[in-house]
């Protein structure tokens, strides 16, 4: 349940940018169960079991959503590179039109 809740406003590792923040939250939860299904893959008493295959499907469900996350913002951040580089292009120092005073073009964006 606080999976789902949390993908909205996932937990940020401190001073992470939002991007980096979401995207290596998906991968160590995927790593968290990887790592229990591996141990399950190599054990045949627990692969004989009859719920195993549930389980398989399960983890399948969550790693395709988990990766498909991790690809849903590395897309988003792929889109707004070419905005931030027109940023970067822009003059940093204009003349002010009134006073004619040399300024810095400090736009927000």
């Amino acid at each position: 349940m606080s999976l789902i809740l949390s993908k909205e406003n996932p937990q940020l590792v401190r001073n992470a940018p939002p991007v980096a923040g979401a995207i290596h939250w998906s991968r160590q939860l995927l790593k968290r169960i990887e790592d229990p299904m591996k141990v399950f893959r190599d054990n045949k008493a627990i692969t004989q079991l009859g719920d195993f295959g549930r389980i398989v499907k399960i983890y399948n469900r969550l790693a395709t959503a988990l990766v498909t996350f991790e690809s849903l913002w590395f897309t988003q951040w792929k889109a707004r590179i070419d905005n931030a580089r027109n940023g970067l292009r822009a003059t940093l120092f204009v003349h002010h039109p009134i006073t004619n005073e040399i300024v810095v073009n400090a736009d927000e964006r």
